[in-house]
């Protein structure tokens, strides 16, 4: 005989959410069977022993860092891997530190740009001082001489 159990016990024996168990029933990666409960159609879990195990504890980053110092089987080539991302790290590492320090730069520049920028419109905004004008240097340039207009009449009888 099959033993079953509501989506609320499943979530507790898993220590999943609720949104998890029915997005894993909709996958169907859950057993499920429709039964009829007071006239309305229920969805109930098939219980089963390798879907009620309960998830891993999430693991402590503290824990983490005292098991790296425990010393394992030697394998070379993940030795070597892990070398080769910790070059690979400390590379993006140095260049992150010089994209910081440009964009510091710029910064910098750009505050000075903002500086510039605000003095010239205050020098801008302030009324020009009259010059002052001797009225015998002032030359008035000649006016060009306009050429004399004839009338028709005159043109065509000339």
């Amino acid at each position: 005989m099959k033993e079953y159990m509501s989506v609320k016990e499943y979530a507790a024996a898993t220590g999943l959410s609720f949104q998890a168990v029915y997005k894993s029933i909709k996958a169907g990666k859950i057993p499920t069977e429709e039964r009829t409960l007071d006239g309305k159609k229920i969805k109930v879990i098939v219980k089963s022993d390798n879907h009620t195990q309960p998830r891993p504890a999430v693991l402590d980053p503290v824990l983490l860092d005292d098991a790296a110092d425990i010393p394992g089987p030697e394998d070379p080539a993940k030795n070597d891997g892990i070398k080769a991302l910790e070059k690979a790290v400390e590379a993006l590492t140095q260049q992150l530190a010089e994209k910081d320090r440009q964009i510091a730069s710029l910064m910098q520049l750009l505050h000075d740009q903002q500086e510039l920028q605000a003095h010239s419109q205050l020098l801008l905004s302030q009324p020009e001082p009259e010059k002052k004008t001797d009225p015998e240097i002032i030359e008035t340039p000649p006016e060009p001489e306009k050429p004399k207009r004839r009338s028709f009449w005159a043109w065509l009888f000339e």
